[in-house]
């Protein structure tokens, strides 16, 4: 899910935390399915339990399962263009949509302003919803079925 600068084109508006008008913001859900850990993990997102707690099973002992069945990780994306000649100017951080309209202000002349539009769109294809948008989870399942003696 992701909301572009207080604009909400996919029909989702965040919270008011979450809610920024200078950054896109990108909400992904993670999940650890059936993913055991070896060691203990205190992390926010990726905290474990003893897997025996879960599932009386001696193939459980020793090993730790996710704590959360499923975790939210919002992300926020700022973007910003400087001049690179005469007096240095910069648009300020802001989300995707309210920069052209900055880039207008400091590339008078069409051909910067058109070079800081297409670095714009080049850019959008890196952002944490285009990593995950259409991928579902072999956005992070890529490499799960890789056996530990192949080393690619």
């Amino acid at each position: 899910m992701v909301s572009y600068a207080g604009i909400s084109p996919s029909g989702w508006t965040p919270i008011a935390e979450l809610n920024l008008t200078d950054a896109d913001v990108s909400l992904v859900f993670l999940t650890g399915n059936a993913v055991y850990y070896s060691a203990p993990n205190n992390d926010d997102l990726f905290s474990t339990i003893p897997a025996t707690s879960v599932a009386n099973s001696s193939a459980a002992d020793g090993k730790y399962v996710p704590y959360y069945h499923v975790a939210a990780l919002a992300c926020a994306e700022q973007y910003q263009f400087c001049t690179v000649s005469g007096e240095a100017r910069c648009t300020s951080l802001t989300g995707s949509e309210p920069l052209i309209d900055e880039c207008a202000k400091i590339y008078p002349d069409a051909v910067r302003f058109l070079t800081a539009a297409r670095m714009l769109d080049l850019t959008m294809k890196l952002t944490m919803d285009a990593s995950v948008y259409g991928r579902g989870s072999a956005a992070i399942l890529g490499k799960c079925f890789q056996s530990l003696d192949d080393p690619y």
